[in-house]
């Protein structure tokens, strides 16, 4: 009964660790469109960073890790591209707005998984 019991909970643990990243996701569609571009509020950032935090402890599978860290480099590095040049109706604002601010909801989010990497290399290893 027991054994049961934890992979239900497991299963819902799961569960909450996807709706939390959806809602960040969701977030950052609404702080992107209600601020002016590149002028987030701070407690908009100190939301997105929290909710990152509890996906990162959450949400992501080990064998997920390589795929979600190359990514958020991806990600990162798109996030810096000079999209100011998309002037009409100020699109290019918007859009490096909407990737920086996915940056930030995914930054301690990186941090977590990257620390749960080297805590398995270390305990895997035989020093």
């Amino acid at each position: 009964m027991a054994k049961k019991l934890k992979r239900t909970t497991n299963i819902h643990f799961k569960q909450l660790g996807h709706l939390f990243f959806l809602l960040g996701i969701a977030l950052v569609l609404i702080f992107t469109f209600t601020n002016q571009p590149g002028m987030l509020e701070s407690w908009h950032s100190i939301i997105l960073i929290l909710i990152g935090l509890v996906v990162g402890l959450m949400d992501l599978k080990p064998e997920h890790t390589t795929q979600f860290l190359l990514a958020f480099l991806g990600l990162l590095i798109t996030a810096n591209a000079p999209f100011y040049v998309l002037t009409y109706y100020k699109i290019g604002s918007y859009l490096q707005a909407f990737l920086l601010n996915m940056s930030i909801f995914l930054s301690l989010t990186v941090v977590v998984v990257s620390l749960r990497v080297l805590y398995r290399i270390y305990k895997g290893s035989n020093i």
